[in-house]
């Protein structure tokens, strides 16, 4: 994966508000300043069983790899529906605004 991919998924990544990330074993450590536990729901309702939320120590969250995958992949996955998450809930609120 190039540089300039890389670079699109840190930019995305900081805009759902991940602050760091990292592998542990088989899982993606997600870090973040505030946990936004209506888009981590969302994530994890489209993961099933593969989101766990940690508020001890650093805020993170872990998502598990499935066999197989690079974490680049899990990666994309995830910010991705973070990404879809968010225009939803965005979405949400416009209507109640209305």
């Amino acid at each position: 994966m190039g540089l300039i991919n890389i670079s699109l998924l840190r930019n995305i990544a900081m805009d759902n508000g991940i602050t760091e990330i990292g592998q542990q074993d088989n899982s993606l450590l997600l870090y973040t300043d505030i946990l936004d536990m209506r888009m981590i729901a969302a994530i994890s309702n489209m993961m099933k069983g593969r989101i766990t939320v940690s508020t001890t120590g650093r805020t993170h969250f872990r998502v598990k790899m499935l066999k197989g995958q690079s974490q680049l992949e899990v990666l994309k996955q995830v910010l991705a529906l973070m990404s879809l998450a968010r225009e939803r809930q965005a979405e949400k609120e416009k209507q109640v605004s209305v």
